[in-house]
């Protein structure tokens, strides 16, 4: 489980910029000492740092899914006019969208190419890396009186499933969907979650809910975080090691416990935020993590055509003050697991008798842990029929 840490506590200057309507997809972008916002229903406004939001846009455009800023511009994507382009303000100037007079620099531009409306806009180095549902291109600045330009042809059989599948880091994103785990630089993708668990997300995910679909960059798990909607109802978040694929291409991934339904990470406060059913908390903080943590593995088995009989576990490192227990199953599916009492947790522990296909374990631990080997031992009990 990943330590949320502790609740963003209220703060007595606390001023209300506006209200959000329940229900609706939010994108907030800071531009300087100005917000803008924009929820894909409405008309996109500014928050001057003073007063009450303004709209933006007005005759140019009633609605855009994405804002963006990139140099001196402000870029909506997705509007209601372009659903597959994108218009841009004046220079340094996000309440001047017209492009009528001479000396406006604001324009819009559609993307004749895409095979779908725009569903993510990301950060990738000076660019912005634009994504349908199964492509990706690249805005990037050209000055001039063109500005921007057609966008750069990016790659193809990669896209987004919502605005927050994917997350910018360094000079790559990092994306979730349809097709698995990728990281891209631009002009090549490598997918990570392959074979590990992309028959998971394939079967467990439930993709018609893709604006559910929430990534951020957690600095100090050096971990790439998503919550995915389940199609079985509720939702699990998943941690790629974007450090180690980064650097090595190694593909490591676990399974996080904490769902949460919005995030944001550290640029203004010292941690992320993610937002929960009961509020907002820092995430990741130092020196703090949940009083009771819990493990749980996926399912174990040395050979499906043959039972084991179960006998003793040995675990390598260091040994935390917490119990253990084991579960058994004779299909592969974690709910039909057959749990036995909870024993004090040992280097060595006996497992009670039985013999099963699948073997899984569940750790409950009060201390850090850290365990560098685990070997189960059993012997073949006999052939499945």
């Amino acid at each position: 489980d990943v330590d949320r840490g502790s609740r963003i506590p209220p703060r007595v200057e606390q001023v209300a910029l506006d209200s959000l309507t329940p229900g609706l997809h939010y994108w907030l972008e800071p531009y300087g000492a100005f917000l803008l916002a924009t929820d894909n229903f409405t008309q996109p406004r500014i928050w001057r740092n003073t007063g009450s939001f303004f709209p933006i846009g007005v005759g140019q455009f009633s609605r855009a899914k994405i804002l963006k800023k990139l140099r001196e511009f402000v870029i909506a994507y997705s509007t209601d006019v372009l659903p597959a382009g994108m218009h841009w303000s004046d220079t340094s100037n996000p309440e001047q969208w017209d492009p009528a007079p001479q000396d406006s620099r604001a324009n819009f531009l559609p993307f004749r190419d895409l095979d779908s409306e725009i569903m993510a806009v990301a950060d990738l180095g000076a660019t912005h890396a634009v994504y349908s549902r199964e492509a990706m291109q690249i805005v990037q600045f050209i000055g001039g009186t063109e500005v921007f330009g057609r966008p750069t042809q990016g790659l193809q059989g990669i896209g987004a499933v919502g605005m927050r599948s994917i997350v910018s880091l360094d000079r790559y994103n990092f994306g979730i969907g349809k097709g698995g785990v990728f990281m891209t630089d631009g002009t090549q993708v490598s997918y990570i979650d392959r074979p590990a668990i992309d028959l998971f997300l394939q079967e467990r995910v439930d993709w018609t809910k893709g604006e559910e679909v929430i990534g951020y960059h957690d600095e100090r798990l050096k971990m790439v975080v998503f919550r995915l909607p389940l199609a079985a109802g509720g939702a699990l978040s998943l941690g790629i090691d974007a450090s180690r694929a980064i650097g090595s291409g190694d593909k490591q991934i676990t399974f996080l416990g904490d769902d949460f339904t919005a995030a944001a990470e550290r640029v203004v406060f010292d941690n992320p935020l993610v937002g929960m059913a009961d509020g907002i908390y820092y995430a990741s903080v130092p020196g703090v993590r949940a009083p009771d943590m819990v493990l749980k593995s996926q399912l174990f088995s040395p050979d499906i055509s043959l039972y084991t009989l179960w006998d003793f576990l040995l675990l390598g490192g260091t040994i935390p003050i917490g119990e253990i227990r084991f579960g058994f199953t004779d299909s592969a599916s974690m709910e039909t697991l057959e749990w036995s009492p909870w024993l004090p947790l040992e280097r060595r522990i006996p497992i009670p008798l039985r013999e099963s296909i699948f073997i899984a374990m569940e750790l409950q631990v009060l201390e850090p842990i850290v365990i560098t080997s685990i070997k189960l031992y059993g012997e073949e009990a006999g052939p499945v029929l």
